[in-house]
């Protein structure tokens, strides 16, 4: 074995995920080491609702007119119908993935909810992972100063070394 035994990778179909998975296959190969590629979905509940966002058990789905903003609850089959939406989503993009992947390639495919850079630097511990490797999607402007980027707080707060691509 190599310098690095265990490597996650963050994949989330963008192109500097892509280019992330690349990297990470290179590296696996040459420290002959086990891959992990982990999908997030990032279930933050202020973020705006749409194909990349799950809605959590119990919250509401905001409404907007012209005039004011409601939020109605959504009933049990709408959160179903939004959490199988979300797992074909995840099967899709893990599958991309694996295309993506030689087959000489020892992978194993994870889906993870949550805040991604929580997600990731959590699930990098409790697996005893050498290396995290993820894109850098740049965030810019006032966005990235209230919000920060993932890769940013992954950097910040991972127990091991992590490698940003751009």
């Amino acid at each position: 074995m190599g310098l690095f035994n265990k490597v996650l990778v963050a994949y989330d179909g963008s192109t500097d995920s892509v280019k992330a998975l690349e990297k990470a296959q290179g590296n696996v190969k040459q420290n002959d080491a086990k891959l992990k590629v982990v999908y997030v979905q990032d279930i933050n509940p202020s973020a705006p609702i749409s194909d990349n966002h799950t809605i959590p058990h119990g919250t509401s789905m905001m409404y907007q007119t012209t005039n004011y903003t409601t939020s109605v609850p959504l009933s049990n089959s709408a959160e179903q119908e939004q959490a199988e939406v979300m797992d074909h989503q995840a099967d899709e993009i893990l599958g991309h993935a694996r295309m993506k992947l030689s087959n000489a390639i020892d992978a194993d495919y994870e889906t993870l909810a949550g805040p991604a850079a929580r997600e990731l630097t959590q699930f990098a511990e409790d697996e005893d992972v050498d290396l995290i490797i993820l894109g850098n999607r740049g965030l810019s402007g006032l966005k990235k100063l209230v919000m920060g980027s993932v890769s940013n707080k992954v950097t910040n707060d991972a127990k091991c070394p992590v490698l940003v691509i751009k």
